[in-house]
C-alpha cells in the first residue's frame, strides 16, 4: 500500500460511520502533473480503492456502509485517456443509508489550479454510473467528440449486485468547476437530488452539442436538480439543458435555477428544451440571445432558433429574470421565435424582471408560436402568463391581446377575443385545434368609438300558440318608461311586421304590414299579429293568425 494511503487507513482504524477518510495525492509519483502522459489508470485505481477498501459496520446485519473518502488531486495538469468509472453500488444493498460518498476535490483552491483534459483516444471521462459523489475545485477541458460524463442509466439493472436493481446519482454535489470545449457534459440516465454550484459551462463545440442532456427513462423520473450561480456560454447549434421525459410517472420535475446565466453567442442555440418535464423554476436568471461568436460561423438571423422550446410541459416559472435577445437588424424576422410550444403547454409564467425579444412586437402572443396541428394548450386559453414589462423595464405589466373561451370538453371548440392594432376587439368561433383561434373574418367587431360592426343582429324569439299571448320584458335600467325604437315580426306567409315607437304610455305606429296590429290598449283583431303595451309598459303580442307562430322582437332603447 503506497503512503498516501497508509494515512487514510491509519486513520479509518478509529472511524465511525460520519468520519471522513482523506486520500491526498499531493506526493504521488505515479501521478503526471504535466498532463502529458495518461493518468486515467492511475486516478482509477485510487477511485476503486477508495469505494472498496474502506468499510466499516452498516445499518442492516451482513450489510456494510463506507465512510466519505475524499481523494485530493493535487494542483497541476491532468490527462486522461481512458474513461473513470466511479460505481459505488454495494452488494445486496437493501438499506438508503447504506451507501457511498466519494468526494473527489482538486487541490489548486479553485477550478484554475487543477485542470483535467481528456484525451485523444477517449470519447467519454467519467462513467458516474451509481452513488453519491461530490466534486469540486476543477477545470475540465473536452474536445467537440467527447462527452464529460454519463450519469446513471437510462433503465433499472436487473441481477446485478445492486439488489434494487437502482443505476443513479443521487444526493450529490458539483461545486466550483468549470467545463470547455465539449460536446456534451452531462448525459442523464437517471439522478435526483443533485446540486450544481458556482459551476461554469463555457465554448461548446462538435455536432448539435447539449450541456446538460436528460434522458427518458424506463421507470423513474429525474427530479431535484438545483442550480446555483452558475454560467452556460457559447454553445453552437445546440442546446444548454435539455430534457425529455415520458408520460406518467415518467415525467421529470422539480429542477431550480437560482442566479445563473445563459447566454447563447450564436442565434442557433436554444437555452432550454423541456418536454414531459413540469415544475421548472428559474429566478434572478439572465437569458441572453445573441449572436457575437455565430457570425464567425456564418449563422445569421434568417437561421434564428427559439430562445425557449416547450412540450407537454407546465408550470414553467421566470421570476425576476432578464430575458432579452440583442443586436437585431431585421426584427421582422424573429418575430414568435421567443417561445415554440407544442403538444399541451400550460402555467407558462413571467413574475417581474424584463422580457425585450427585440422583435415587432406588440403582445404576449408575438412572443411564442407552433406549427403543431395538434391541441397544443391545456384548455384553450394563451399559454404564457407575463405579470412584467416588455421590453421597457419603467412600462406598466403586459397583458395577452387574445382571449380563448374554451369548451372544456372539446379544445376544438372556441370563442376568440381579440383586441386588434386598430385598438378594436373582435369577436369570433373557431373550430381549429391550433395556436388561440383561426378565424380569418370576425363575428363581432366593437370600436373605441361605441361603433358594433356585425352580419346580422337577432331579436329575442318567442314560440306564441294560436289565441295565446307573450310578453318581452323590457330591460329598464336607466330606462324606467322602456321607450325605444321596436321592430316585431312573425313566422308567416304574408308581411306580418311592425316599427313603431314606445314612450312608455303610448305606441306609434311608423310602418306596419297586412296581418300585423298596433295598438296601445289590448288588441283582438281576427287573422292577425295583435301587438300592444302590456304590463310594466312591456310589449305584449297576441296571437290571432289561426296556428303557432314564432315571434321575435327587437328593442333599441337608453
Amino acid at each position: 500500500m503506497s503512503k498516501e494511503l497508509n494515512y487514510a487507513a491509519a486513520a479509518l482504524e478509529a472511524a465511525k460511520v460520519n468520519d471522513r477518510v482523506i486520500i491526498d495525492l499531493t506526493n504521488s509519483s505515479q501521478l503526471d502533473k504535466l498532463g502529458v502522459q495518461d493518468s486515467s489508470g492511475v486516478i482509477q485505481g485510487y477511485v476503486n480503492r477508495a469505494l472498496n477498501d474502506y468499510k466499516v459496520t452498516g445499518r442492516n446485519p451482513g450489510s456494510v456502509t463506507f465512510s466519505t473518502v475524499e481523494l485530493i488531486l493535487p494542483r497541476g495538469q491532468y490527462l486522461i485517456d481512458k474513461t473513470i468509472v466511479i460505481d459505488c453500488s454495494m452488494a445486496n444493498n437493501q438499506s438508503v443509508s447504506d451507501t457511498i460518498t466519494l468526494h473527489i476535490k482538486g487541490g489548486g483552491g479553485g477550478p484554475s489550479g487543477t485542470v483535467i483534459s481528456i484525451g485523444p483516444n477517449a470519447t467519454q471521462m467519467f462513467d458516474m454510473k451509481y452513488g453519491q459523489i461530490i466534486m469540486e475545485g476543477f477545470k475540465f477541458f473536452g474536445k467537440g467528440t467527447a462527452i464529460f460524463a454519463k450519469v446513471g442509466r437510462p433503465q433499472r439493472e436487473k441481477g446485478t449486485t445492486n439488489a434494487l436493481g437502482d443505476v443513479m446519482l443521487k444526493q450529490s454535489h458539483f461545486r466550483d468547476c468549470e467545463w470547455y470545449y465539449w460536446n456534451k457534459v452531462f448525459e442523464v440516465g437517471h439522478m435526483f437530488d443533485v446540486k450544481f454550484d458556482n459551476c461554469g459551462f463555457f465554448n461548446f463545440g462538435g455536432t448539435s452539442p447539449v450541456a446538460f442532456d436528460v434522458l427518458k427513462h424506463a421507470e423513474d423520473p429525474t427530479n431535484n436538480i438545483m442550480f446555483y450561480r452558475c454560467h452556460l456560454e457559447q454553445l453552437p447549434g445546440g442546446v444548454f439543458l435539455r430534457s425529455i421525459g415520458g408520460t406518467g410517472s415518467l415525467q421529470h420535475n422539480n429542477y431550480g435555477f437560482f442566479g445563473c446565466h445563459f447566454e447563447a453567442r450564436n442565434w442557433d442555440t436554444t437555452l432550454i428544451e423541456l418536454e414531459h418535464t413540469h415544475r421548472v423554476g428559474f429566478y434572478n436568471t439572465q437569458f441572453t440571445h445573441n449572436n457575437t461568436q455565430g457570425e464567425t460561423r456564418g449563422v445569421t438571423e434568417a437561421q434564428i432558433a427559439p430562445m425557449f422550446k416547450f412540450r407537454n410541459s407546465s408550470s414553467i416559472q421566470f421570476n425576476n429574470c432578464t430575458i432579452t435577445r440583442q443586436q437585431i437588424g431585421n426584427q421582422a424576422i424573429v418575430a414568435n421565435k421567443l417561445f415554440e410550444l407544442g403538444a399541451s403547454v400550460c402555467g407558462v409564467m413571467i413574475n417581474g424582471g424584463i422580457v425585450d425579444p427585440n422583435a415587432d412586437a406588440t403582445s404576449i402572443n408575438d412572443l411564442w408560436q407552433s406549427s403543431e396541428t395538434a391541441p397544443y394548450i391545456s384548455n384553450g386559453e394563451s399559454p404564457l402568463l407575463i405579470n412584467g414589462p416588455l421590453v421597457d423595464p419603467r412600462y406598466p405589466p403586459m397583458f395577452p391581446d387574445k382571449m380563448t373561451l374554451a369548451s372544456p370538453t372539446a379544445r376544438s371548440r372556441k370563442w376568440g377575443i381579440r383586441h386588434t392594432t386598430a385598438n378594436e376587439l373582435e369577436f369570433g368561433y373557431s373550430l381549429a385545434t391550433d395556436k388561440n383561434f383561426d378565424y380569418t373574418d370576425y363575428g363581432m367587431k366593437l370600436t373605441t368609438e361605441g361603433v358594433l360592426s356585425s352580419t346580422s343582429i337577432a331579436g329575442k324569439k318567442k314560440t306564441v300558440a294560436n289565441a295565446a299571448t307573450a310578453t318581452w320584458n323590457i330591460p329598464s335600467t336607466g330606462n324606467a318608461s322602456r321607450r325605444g325604437i321596436f321592430s316585431v315580426w312573425a313566422t308567416h306567409n304574408s308581411d306580418c311586421f311592425a316599427l313603431f315607437f314606445s314612450d312608455g304610455a303610448n305606441l306609434f305606429p311608423m310602418f306596419v304590414g297586412s296581418t300585423a296590429s298596433v295598438s296601445t290598449a289590448e288588441g283582438s283583431v281576427a287573422g292577425k299579429l295583435n301587438i300592444y303595451l302590456g304590463a310594466s309598459s312591456n310589449i305584449t303580442v297576441k296571437n290571432l293568425l289561426g296556428s303557432n307562430r314564432d315571434v321575435v322582437l327587437k328593442h333599441e332603447g337608453i
